[in-house]
This record gives structure tokens, sequence and C-alpha cells, in this order.
């Protein structure tokens, strides 16, 4: 599934450069943001061990 997935995307990035660029804007802004929320989380309960698989696995 992902083989499938990242070719669609790389011929994708040849037709329209601009809206992959901006998509991968916006996901890596977005994982910045959710790993920067985590990282407050669990400095307030001492617990950044348990929470990071968490969300990797839902993640996948």
């Amino acid at each position: 599934m992902r083989g499938y997935f990242f070719t669609v995307f790389g011929i994708m990035t040849f037709i329209m450069p601009s809206i992959t660029i901006a998509t991968v804007v916006i996901v890596c802004g977005a994982y910045a943001f959710a790993d920067s929320i985590l990282v407050h989380l669990s400095k307030n309960n001492g617990r950044a061990h348990e929470l990071r698989p968490i969300v990797r696995r839902a993640v996948r």
C-alpha cells in the first residue's frame, strides 16, 4: 500500500508541484504541532515514554 501511495505521490509531484509542496508543509506543520502538544502534556505528567508509542500506533 505504501509503495502505491508514494508512486502516486511522485507522479503528482511532477504534475502539480505547488499543491504537493503545500501538502507537505501542512502535514509537517500538523506533525510538529501534535508533537509539541504531546511533549508539554508528558512534561506535566512525567510520562513521555508512554505517550509517543500510542500516537505512533494511531498514525500508522
